[in-house]
């Protein structure tokens, strides 16, 4: 393991462009990688950060440091602890659950623009149309295909889909309530995480201690065996 960033200190000022090995962070929660560059979603700062790998440079790339939900520019924007990003077309999507929001980055136009969320500690259940749906605390975010991205809607104990086509949002696995079923009545408690492993979708299923194996062809789930798999 080797230390690319970070002294071992809580950050609590932005030292932009300087040494990473210099820089304070402050809970950075999640990676995405785009050629050289870095995306770190620094929840401590309500920020996007951005670590140029090449010039070995890092500073805050999106959101003013306050906490809130406004979009626009980069540097007006702001976010409610940024825990898990995604890149896709151009596009960085952030997981961002004191909102319970989901948000995206248009790298070329430098502007952010909610996808999902309706306020700063607004949180709900409701699928359908983006502008009226709701996540409770939501923290992982994946792209999938074909302009899809999965949703680990933590705190309601379901994984969701984001139609971007369609502009809608629909539940793919649990009910709403906490559990640890698996086959095709699976229940989820508190899932934290996603990654796509080829056609399969793995979840950090936190509060049951495990990782599922979610086939979405078939509509079940198992628990994953890396050794197996």
């Amino acid at each position: 393991v080797t230390t690319i960033a970070g002294t071992g200190r809580k950050g609590l000022r932005e030292l932009a462009g300087t040494d990473p090995l210099t820089q304070d962070l402050r809970s950075p929660w999640d990676l995405a990688l785009e050629g050289t560059r870095l995306y770190i979603a620094m929840a401590g700062d309500h920020q996007i950060w951005r670590m140029d790998l090449a010039e070995n440079r890092l500073g805050p790339y999106a959101g003013s440091g306050g906490e809130g939900i406004d979009d626009g520019d980069l540097e007006d924007a702001t976010f409610s602890q940024p825990s898990s990003l995604t890149l896709a077309d151009g596009k960085l999507y952030v997981a961002d659950p004191e909102a319970s929001a989901i948000r995206e980055i248009d790298l070329e136009k430098k502007r952010v623009h909610t996808l999902v969320g309706t306020g700063l500690f607004d949180f709900g259940d409701r699928d359908g149309s983006l502008s009226g749906a709701q996540l409770q605390h939501a923290l992982g975010v994946a792209y999938w295909e074909d302009r899809k991205l999965l949703v680990a809607d933590t705190y309601n104990h379901k994984l969701k889909l984001i139609d971007l086509e369609s502009g809608k949002l629909s539940t793919l696995l649990g009910n709403g309530e906490p559990g640890s079923e698996i086959g095709r009545d699976v229940r989820l408690n508190e899932p934290g995480g996603l990654a796509i492993a080829g056609d399969r979708i793995l979840i950090a299923d936190t509060n049951n201690g495990r990782i599922l194996d979610y086939d979405p062809e078939s509509g079940r789930a198992r628990e994953w065996n890396p050794v197996k798999d």
